[in-house]
């Protein structure tokens, strides 16, 4: 196989990747997008194996379908590479009225993961107040005492202890005690099981 008949090889086992992780993401199966695009169901297993070439017609129908670019599908993304390096100046600063520091760590949509690194002083916490959205989040108290509100329950995390909690359940966080606690937030997807 010449050097270009693999890189063709190894585009269209991108593109069939790429299709099968979107399709996994949304627990769709190879039928129900096969319904939805109106393409056959071999042909979509084919294109999941790198096995057919798309044409471009066939590509913005899936790009429309995902609500992904069409760039999405064939260039090569950061999260590819070995590893990914965040250093500090590239980070995100935002300060909420003085009382609520947050660095975003992995700016840009490289991860399907947002981790935070958050600083609260006494009296700080979610000026919105409780709030609710798709996925999962994980905390990890680096310092003080961090007061999590889930639903109606409250949790008292100090120092070294870690939670983990479906974020569709209202929730907010406060710094109730009289030092600054810094924790460190992961926003994820929660795999289906």
């Amino acid at each position: 196989m010449s050097n270009e008949e693999q890189r063709h090889a190894e585009e269209l086992r991108r593109i069939g990747y790429r299709l099968r992780d979107l399709r996994n993401q949304r627990g769709m199966s190879l039928r129900a997008l096969s319904e939805l695009t109106g393409l056959s169901l071999g042909y979509l297993s084919q294109l999941e194996n790198g096995k057919a070439i798309p044409s471009l017609q066939v590509m913005l129908k899936l790009s429309d379908t995902f609500n992904k670019s069409l760039p999405y599908f064939f260039e090569r993304h950061n999260s590819e590479q070995p590893y990914l390096y965040f250093p500090l100046e590239d980070q995100i600063f935002l300060d909420g009225n003085g009382n609520r520091k947050l660095r975003i760590l992995t700016p840009g949509e490289q991860l399907e993961i947002e981790p935070v690194h958050v600083e609260l002083e006494p009296g700080g916490g979610n000026d919105a107040g409780l709030a609710a959205h798709e996925g999962w989040e994980f905390l990890y108290v680096i310092k003080g005492n961090i007061t999590l509100h889930l639903g109606d329950r409250i949790v008292q995390c100090k120092e070294g202890d870690a939670i983990c909690y479906n974020s569709m359940i209202p929730h907010m966080s406060e710094n109730t005690g009289t030092e600054p606690a810094v924790g460190l937030w992961i926003g994820f997807k929660r795999k289906q099981m």
